[in-house]
């Protein structure tokens, strides 16, 4: 026969239902609503994230050609996106070489990517933005990515060029393990096990993850005392005598 014991994990006297491991520095947060309970909320890193750069649905995506930080985009294959990097340099292309980089820009905004890989990966908007100051001597700085984002998606340059750096955030961010899930917890008046949970997954950023912990911990309290305050406004009401 086996036996299987199930790992119980505990704030205080409160049984949590996932454990929070690394909470990235941010205590949970214990609110007492009386009579109504306790409410917690903290997060935990979410190490299933998938790898972000494909952002079809919005006409965005990331292309980049390193052994290290290998992602393939069909739309714009390897060898099209050096003939991109040689044409913003100058570089004499042939006729054909031409036409192809021309089609390219004729449907997407394109903008360079480096990467300074070193002891994990960072990528950076822009050939030498900020990699130049990590890597001054170019040693551990690639330059073979790019993002493209759809000009009819996004005819304004200047916020396609935002939404990029939104992808390179994204993208830092998973390769960093800067992934989180927001765990809310309800716990009836003098109870220790959870009455219910919610758990949702996939915030890039500590700072986007704690603003929408804060955001849905407040909800959950609200629903509470509204949900008291209706019943209480339903069983204070008049009787109607039959």
């Amino acid at each position: 026969m086996t036996v299987h014991h199930k790992t119980a994990h505990y704030l205080d006297d409160l049984v949590l239902p996932i454990n929070p491991g690394d909470c990235g520095q941010a205590e949970p947060t214990v609110e007492s609503l009386g009579d109504l309970g306790t409410v917690v909320s903290y997060l935990v890193q979410d190490e299933a994230a998938e790898e972000p750069g494909d952002r079809m649905d919005m006409g965005a995506f990331l292309a980049h050609y390193h052994r290290d930080c290998w992602i393939e985009r069909e739309e714009l294959p390897e060898d099209l996106l050096r003939l991109v990097y040689r044409d913003n340099q100058g570089m004499d292309l042939d006729e054909e070489e031409r036409e192809r980089v021309k089609a390219l820009l004729a449907v997407y905004h394109v903008y360079p990517v480096a990467a300074h890989i070193h002891s994990g990966v960072m990528l950076y908007l822009g050939a030498w933005t900020g990699a130049a100051s990590l890597d001054p001597g170019g040693w551990d700085t690639s330059h073979v990515g790019a993002i493209a984002c759809s000009r009819e998606e996004w005819p304004e340059e200047d916020k396609a060029e935002q939404y990029a750096q939104g992808m390179i955030d994204e993208y830092n961010a998973w390769s960093s393990g800067d992934v989180w899930g927001v765990v809310v917890v309800e716990y009836a008046a003098g109870d220790t096990e959870p009455r219910e949970y919610d758990a949702c997954w996939g915030y890039y950023g500590h700072k986007y993850a704690e603003d929408e912990r804060y955001g849905t911990h407040a909800a959950t309290v609200a629903r509470i005392r509204k949900a008291a305050a209706d019943m209480a406004a339903l069983t204070a009401g008049p009787c109607l005598a039959l």
